[in-house]
């Protein structure tokens, strides 16, 4: 008679590999982050914690995921973006042990920005080498599928909210309304918009759109929340309003 074992929860046969342990993008301090890695849930490992996407260490990338990828054996592997360094790196180890199906995640769609023939020809190149995507939404699926990814292998589901977590901080804001107030300088009443500052986001039309409606005079005011190269421009911009 043979004695079986529990079956390995989903959590047992996941890893996660993290590239760098600092952003380029997010300069805010990373405490859910700190917080997760400590509790090691999961097999996880950071191939450079105290560097960034912004200094470089392509090489030292290149190497780590060849470790990684050796020492993990994974059936399925699922990388940020498709056209990241890392990602074309995992393309490339793909193609040399052919062990792993690699999915990528992305919020592209084909009204982000205007499309150039021959971008869009190089991301057709490289998206052949996935086997499927994980994306935000439908508009996200149609722009994957005309990459080369059919239906059938793409999914909604990437661009998700911890619903638990802002639930819980939203209360323990309302439960200390003064203080928070206070604390960012809060209006009576506002409109709130959060982005990243950048010119695809085009915050400085929601600060038009705002002008224009006159809800100032009503005692409305505009909160911006986000960061980005653009972040002073939008500040002369609200200040000039």
């Amino acid at each position: 008679m043979q004695m079986l074992g529990p079956r390995p929860s989903a959590l047992d046969m996941l890893s996660i590999l993290e590239i760098f342990g600092k952003s380029s993008v997010y300069a805010f301090p990373q405490d859910r982050r700190a917080h997760f890695f400590e509790r090691k849930a999961v097999r996880s490992v950071t191939l450079m914690n105290d560097a960034s996407d912004a200094g470089g260490h392509w090489v030292k990338v290149a190497i780590g995921l060849s470790d990684a990828v050796r020492r993990f054996a994974p059936q399925v592997v699922v990388t940020l973006g498709y056209h990241a360094s890392y990602s074309m790196w995992l393309c490339i180890l793909k193609l040399l042990y052919r062990r792993f199906s690699l999915i990528y995640m992305s919020d592209s769609k084909a009204d982000d920005g205007k499309l150039y023939r021959a971008k869009e020809w190089l991301k057709r190149t490289i998206i052949r080498q996935f086997d499927g995507a994980l994306v935000t939404g439908e508009k996200h699926r149609a722009y994957a599928r005309s990459l080369g990814i059919p239906l059938a292998r793409s999914r909604t589901g990437f661009d998700v909210v911890d619903v638990e977590y802002f639930s819980l901080m939203s209360e323990a804001a309302r439960n200390s309304e003064s203080d928070v107030r206070a604390k960012f300088g809060l209006p009576p009443r506002y409109f709130i918009c959060v982005s990243r500052f950048l010119p695809r986001k085009n915050v400085d039309v929601v600060i038009e759109a705002y002008c224009r409606s006159g809800l100032h005079k009503l005692g409305q005011s505009l909160v911006l929340v986000g960061q980005g190269r653009c972040g002073d421009r939008l500040r002369q911009s609200r200040s000039s309003a």
